[in-house]
């Protein structure tokens, strides 16, 4: 029997905040507090993602689709524009149009703030399609004050993985974490960043670990801010990067990124409706 062929995607958290907490009345969507902005944001990144007409990208030509809006469940595709050459009848190299699409698929709901991208499509590192959203978005976010921020989901055990393989040669851990908006990832947290961003404006927080030079780190599952901090980043709350002794490039646990896989058939096959049946599911 013949294996279907999978399609891959990549799973990332985004969070949508304000980006100053001096909120003018009637200003930025004619909202009249900064809590009501917060209720709103949501629906705003679903207009936003109605209205947009183009995608732009600084390291090529993108073209996009979209596929859906409903039920909280935005769907596109967007395509880039990759060379390709074929042989003629006579022998000659002929240049002709290419272009590469990969799926996108979120789920805006408040409680979810979900994003699946497509692998080894037109964008080989989903990382790079995740910041081109990212980037457009906020061009359109900032008349209303807001930002919007994706960070990749992983599984936590990941973090406690590479802790173990590197044990003794651990020189730094550098936790950079995004203000939260979503209790339901941030309720765990030793660390009130939600308090943190309301009287000091931040949006991205680094704490940073460091050892002695003739020593390395020792963090254990049992410290409960730690704890706490690695769960709200693998969450999709932020990266954790880290230094060890021998090790030339800083280790991310962002490429621990969770992957899901769909047969090729369903979604070549589903219809627009059945597509986001399909995502809702996958994004839960």
């Amino acid at each position: 029997m013949v294996k279907a062929k999978q399609i891959a995607f990549n799973l990332y958290r985004y969070q949508i905040l304000p980006v100053s907490q001096h909120f003018q009345v009637g200003m930025f969507g004619g909202f009249k507090s900064i809590e009501e902005l917060k209720k709103n944001k949501n629906s705003i990144l679903t207009k936003i993602f109605r209205k947009i007409n183009t995608f732009s990208y600084s390291r090529g030509s993108i073209i996009h689709k979209k596929l859906s809006d409903r039920d909280d469940i935005l769907i596109l595709k967007i395509g880039v524009e990759r060379d390709l050459k074929r042989k003629t009848k006579e022998f000659e190299i002929e240049d002709i149009e290419n272009w590469e699409p990969s799926l996108v698929a979120i789920n805006n709901r408040s409680d979810v703030q979900k994003c699946l991208i497509q692998q080894y499509a037109g964008f080989q590192d989903t990382k790079t399609l995740a910041k081109l959203l990212e980037d457009n978005f906020n061009k359109h976010l900032k008349e209303y004050q807001l930002s919007i921020s994706f960070q990749p989901i992983y599984e936590k055990n990941y973090f406690w993985s590479l802790i173990e393989k590197y044990e003794g040669k651990i020189t730094q851990i550098d936790f950079e974490l995004i203000s939260p908006n979503m209790s339901n990832i941030s309720d765990g947290l030793k660390l009130d960043l939600g308090a943190l961003n309301r009287s000091t404006n931040t949006k991205t927080t680094h704490l940073q670990l460091n050892s002695h030079k003739s020593s390395s780190l020792t963090p254990s599952k049992e410290d409960e801010l730690v704890h706490s901090l690695v769960e709200y980043s693998a969450q999709g709350g932020g990266d954790i990067s880290m230094r060890a002794k021998g090790v030339k490039k800083r280790i991310h646990t962002s490429k621990g990124i969770n992957e899901i896989s769909v047969d090729e058939i369903v979604i070549e096959g589903a219809t627009n409706e059945n597509l986001v049946g399909i995502f809702k599911d996958l994004m839960k």
